[in-house]
C-alpha cells in the first residue's frame, strides 16, 4: 500500500479550502476541518440511511474535541456543517443528482 510522506500530506492539506464561511477564522487554519465534518456526515448518512447516527456522532466528536482540548468550546459551525453533510448524504441515497457545492454554497450558508 502506498504511503504519503509528511511533506506531501502538508502540501495536499494546504491546498484545501480554509475559508468556507463568511465568519471563518482568518488564521492559518481557518475552517480547515469543515470538509471533514461535511463529508464524514454525508458518508454516515448515506451508509446508514438516516440522520440520527451521524447527528449523535457529530455531537460526540464536538464534545471530544473540547475534552481533548483540541477546541476550547463546541463549534456550532461544525454542527451546522454536519447537517449540511447529512442533507447531501440523504440526497445521494435518494438517488438525486447533487454535488457538494449544492450544499456548501452561499445559498445554504448562514450569513
Amino acid at each position: 500500500m502506498p504511503t504519503e510522506d509528511s511533506a506531501d500530506a502538508a502540501a495536499r492539506i494546504n491546498k484545501l479550502p480554509r475559508y468556507i464561511y463568511p465568519d471563518s477564522p482568518q488564521d492559518k487554519w481557518g475552517d480547515s476541518d469543515k470538509l471533514v465534518h461535511f463529508f464524514g456526515s454525508a458518508y454516515l448518512t448515506y451508509e446508514s440511511g438516516a440522520t440520527p447516527i451521524p447527528e449523535a456522532l457529530g455531537k460526540f466528536v464536538e464534545t471530544g474535541e473540547v475534552a481533548l482540548k483540541l477546541d476550547t468550546a463546541a463549534d456550532p459551525r461544525d454542527l451546522f456543517t454536519n447537517r449540511l453533510g447529512q442533507q447531501f448524504g440523504r440526497a445521494l441515497s435518494e438517488g438525486r443528482d447533487v454535488i457538494p457545492s449544492d450544499y456548501l454554497s452561499a445559498k445554504y450558508i448562514r450569513k
